[in-house]
C-alpha cells in the first residue's frame, strides 16, 4: 500500500510524519478521496490480475473491514458496505 493512502498517520512512525508531514494533511484527506480509496480497492480486489485470482466480493469486502480504521475512514467503510448490501444482497 502507498503512504499516501493510509488513512491513519499513527501507522508512521512519528520522526518520518514530522519530516515528511506538514501539519498532518494526510489524515485530512478529502471525503471525497477517502470513499475513492475504498471503491478502487474494492475494484482492485474483485478484478483478476496476472500474478493472482480475484477475491469474491465477500472476501473483498471482509478485507475492506478489517482495514477500517487503519487503511480506511470508518465511516466511509460502514456506507459503502451497506451500499454494496443493497445493490448486491451480499451478506444476507
Amino acid at each position: 500500500m502507498c503512504i499516501h493512502n493510509l488513512y491513519r498517520l499513527s501507522l508512521i512512525p512519528s520522526i518520518i510524519r514530522r519530516d515528511t508531514f506538514a501539519h498532518n494533511s494526510l489524515h485530512k484527506k478529502k471525503p471525497q478521496a477517502r470513499i475513492l480509496s475504498i471503491v478502487d480497492s474494492y475494484a482492485a480486489m474483485t478484478e483478476s490480475r496476472p500474478y493472482r485470482c480475484p477475491y469474491t466480493p465477500e472476501e473483498a469486502a471482509t478485507e475492506i473491514r478489517r482495514c477500517a480504521g487503519s487503511a480506511y475512514d470508518p465511516c466511509v467503510v460502514e456506507a459503502f458496505l451497506l451500499v454494496l448490501h443493497k445493490k448486491s444482497g451480499l451478506f444476507t
